[in-house]
């Protein structure tokens, strides 16, 4: 079941413009439905709240110092950017790994966002780090699943 080895995982968002409308249960949902049929699942929470953490119960305050998370690796902070597999944890769920969020990644996104000259570049580069970062396990998985957070913006 799932794809050859050859092959990249899928990727999927579950996105939506506003906050509160289930996209991280959504996510678990679906991460769950594909574990349970076998397929090996990754899920990458992208939202600083770290809803879909907490739902696969990573302990938040083992990850205080932010070295085994999403915001860790996106962080400009960082002189030489880590390999997204680091930030990769086991669940209790068979078939289903995290890569975890917290609080941290609020700071990251202020820190990419910092500046007017800096910041559409520092942003581009996350999230071409990111999909670099996909890219390095997505022979690993059949499907990834990403949580991002609520878009905000000056309207928000």
């Amino acid at each position: 079941m799932g794809k050859l080895p050859s092959e990249r995982a899928v990727v999927v968002a579950v996105q939506n413009f506003k906050g509160g409308v289930s996209k991280s249960t959504t996510g678990k949902h679906l991460a769950d439905y594909l574990a349970l049929r076998g397929y090996r699942v990754l899920v990458v929470d992208c939202d600083p709240q770290a809803s879909m953490s907490v739902m696969f119960d990573v302990n938040l305050e083992a990850l205080v110092d932010e070295t085994h998370t999403l915001s860790n690796f996106l962080s400009p902070r960082i002189d030489e950017a880590d390999s997204l597999r680091k930030t990769i944890q086991k669940t209790a769920w068979p078939n289903i790994d995290i890569c975890p969020a917290n609080l941290g990644l609020q700071d990251t996104e202020w820190e990419l966002t910092a500046t007017i000259e800096e910041g559409p570049t520092a942003i581009a580069g996350a999230f071409r780090m990111l999909r670099i970062g996909l890219e390095e396990v997505r022979h690993d998985y059949d499907v990834v699943i990403l949580d991002p957070p609520r878009p905000w913006g000056f309207s928000a």
